[in-house]
């Protein structure tokens, strides 16, 4: 499976730092190198079927997704679960840098003003396309059942 989500946010200077900080493992090395490399460079090297996992709404993936017989399925949360989870994960990863309390990061998140934004039309977009013959729409929920 390839993993569009992380090389989107690694910075070369932030890249140089983790590499400096994983000097005594040649093996964490290789994990960021693999994590900072771009996606779409991984992608045109696979041959055969592929696995694409992404957090991009559609509006920001190929428009022939939907007619080149391509099968998505778009897992949505509940607003709520996302929100408390971002507001863990900016706390507690030190390139999120996040100081404020939840109510002010729910203002932040509802207002699409965190990163990873905007939320509400990415849910829109994937709803949208939920009768799609090729596209199987589902809440996380749903999943663990």
């Amino acid at each position: 499976m390839l993993s569009f989500r992380f090389s989107i946010f690694v910075h070369p200077e932030t890249k140089a730092e983790f590499l400096k900080e994983n000097s005594f493992s040649e093996k964490n090395q290789a994990l960021v190198e693999a994590v900072s490399a771009p996606g779409w460079e991984l992608l045109a090297k696979q041959k055969g079927r592929r696995f694409i996992k992404t957090h991009l709404p559609f509006s920001l993936l190929p428009p022939d997704l939907f007619t080149a017989g391509c099968k998505v399925i778009y897992v949505a949360r509940n607003p709520k679960d996302v929100a408390v989870s971002f507001f863990h994960l900016n706390r507690l990863i030190r390139t999120q840098g996040y100081l404020g309390d939840f109510p002010k990061f729910w203002d932040y998140f509802e207002r699409n003003l965190q990163s990873w934004t905007p939320y509400w039309s990415h849910i829109q977009e994937g709803w949208e396309r939920r009768n799609s013959e090729n596209v199987l729409f589902m809440f996380y929920e749903q999943m663990n059942k």
